[in-house]
């Protein structure tokens, strides 16, 4: 990210030593409020004439792939991101029955999104569980949305489905899927199902091979 501001700002024709009332200064963070991977951008002189850029980077925590193709990110606090050219985020994955394009939240929060695209929220709220927790994030790498808008979980380690069922009791049925790994798969190991339910309330249903 360092490097490409320094580049935005060479390429402005800002260089190294000049003065710093030919800058624009006001222009010059309007660009970096523009720019996609950035959340926030201030711009300012000091009393000896050095440029100040002082900037937060947007963190994505999720990778939607909707059903037509579109894929797009979801950072840290919520907004949509489009894909960069730069660099590909190794993110959570999420995909299936997911209509929201892009298009349809640039610029917007997706708890801001209409009642229609509440898979949207679903999946921020679902991704952002996952990420604030160390094992979860290690541990589950994708999510899969059924047409009935249920959710399924595939892990990274062990090949058994996670179902998840709909976005809702989150800490209670990963509190659950804890449970069942410290318990359940101490005496199995991993692979010893595959399917493990996590839908109904105060218990966790599970499939053997």
């Amino acid at each position: 990210m360092e490097d490409d501001i320094r580049d935005m700002v060479l390429n402005l024709g800002y260089g190294e030593g000049m003065r710093i009332d030919l800058i624009d200064v006001a222009h010059l963070e309007k660009l970096l409020n523009n720019n996609s991977s950035i959340g926030y951008a201030e711009v300012y002189s000091t009393i000896d004439g050095i440029l100040k850029i002082e900037l937060n980077q947007r963190n994505p925590i999720l990778r939607v792939f909707n059903e037509s193709g579109d894929s797009y990110y979801i950072d840290e606090n919520g907004w949509m991101m489009p894909l960069s050219d730069k660099f590909t985020s190794r993110v959570l994955v999420a995909n299936g029955s997911i209509k929201t394009s892009f298009a349809m939240g640039y610029e917007m929060n997706v708890m801001d999104l209409k009642q229609e695209n509440q898979r949207l929220k679903d999946l921020y709220q679902l991704s952002s569980f996952i990420n604030n927790d160390s094992f979860l994030k290690a541990q589950i790498v994708q999510i899969y949305v059924k047409e009935n808008g249920d959710i399924e979980l595939i892990p990274r380690v062990g090949n058994q489905e996670i179902l998840f069922g709909k976005a809702e009791n989150i800490r209670e049925k990963f509190d659950k899927l804890m449970i069942f790994y410290k318990q359940g798969l101490s005496k199995t190991g991993w692979n010893g199902y595959k399917r493990i339910n996590l839908k109904y309330n105060n218990q966790v249903v599970c499939t053997k091979k």
